[in-house]
């Protein structure tokens, strides 16, 4: 549950500015690189639980992240071509 509850924090406030400053690819390149680093994390040590635990902090919040923005992205941009 902690994962899930950090990942939705991240997601609301990424959501929130990303609106604000209309700036998207920031956020979505930003959250990729942390789950990335987060894959990397659990595919290469093995033997640390607590550094595997933070891993999957960083997955969680990257991917939902990334597509959060991304949805509300393509929802933006067929809004402004009507």
């Amino acid at each position: 549950m902690p994962p899930y509850v950090v990942a939705a924090v991240v997601l609301c406030s990424c959501s929130y500015v990303s609106d604000r400053i209309q700036s998207r690819g920031l956020f979505v390149a930003a959250n990729s690189a942390l789950a990335g680093v987060g894959y990397v994390l659990v595919l290469t040590v093995l033997d640390n639980n607590h550094v595997r635990y933070f891993a999957v902090f960083c997955i969680t919040s990257g991917t939902y992240t990334t597509i959060g923005v991304v949805i509300a992205w393509c929802a933006s941009l067929s809004d402004n071509s009507a």
